[in-house]
């Protein structure tokens, strides 16, 4: 068998491990209590002086990984890990790092990404990041549906994901 034949079947194998432990994960087993989420967010959004809500933080962070910071989901489509609390991608994290000076936290790992205080730190960076988006400042449907799909990516997914963030903002 090949080496490239070999990375497929490597890679395929991993997908389905993810896969498999997203839906354990996200089933509820190990889910942070809201008050200790929301408490949290507050904390690292002052910290950090960064532009994002904590409210909004606390919400997305139930629908992205319904509290499990050791949560993790394989996106195929685009080879990559969204990990932890905030259920940012790892690309996306490092960008966020290395490229637009959210280095509080250095240049994390999937395995920081577990971490509760550097996932939210990073998924804030990053809506910090949308919420100006190309130099116009952007409302909360847009952020939340960017969030989710990547900016300008509005579809039935990111639509589903808004009504998703609405409900758990009630909730907060």
């Amino acid at each position: 068998m090949s080496t490239k034949k070999n990375k497929v079947y490597l890679l395929s194998g991993l997908a389905g491990l993810f896969v498999a432990m997203n839906a354990y994960i996200l089933s509820g087993v190990g889910g942070m209590a809201k008050n200790t989420l929301l408490e949290l967010a507050q904390a690292v959004v002052k910290e950090h002086g960064l532009n994002a809500d904590p409210k909004m933080i606390a919400a997305m962070i139930q629908i992205e990984s319904s509290g499990n910071p050791t949560a993790v989901r394989y996106e195929a489509h685009i080879r990559d890990v969204s990990v932890g609390l905030m259920q940012t991608l790892g690309g996306t994290a490092r960008w966020l790092a290395e490229d637009m000076g959210y280095n509080a936290h250095g240049v994390p790992s999937n395995e920081d990404l577990m971490k509760p205080e550097v996932s939210i730190y990073f998924g804030a960076a990053y809506i910090e990041w949308l919420s100006t988006y190309k130099g116009q400042n952007r409302g909360v449907k847009w952020i939340v549906e960017s969030y989710n799909g990547g900016p300008n990516n509005s579809n039935s997914q990111t639509l589903n994901h808004w009504n998703k963030y609405k409900a758990a903002r009630m909730k907060v």
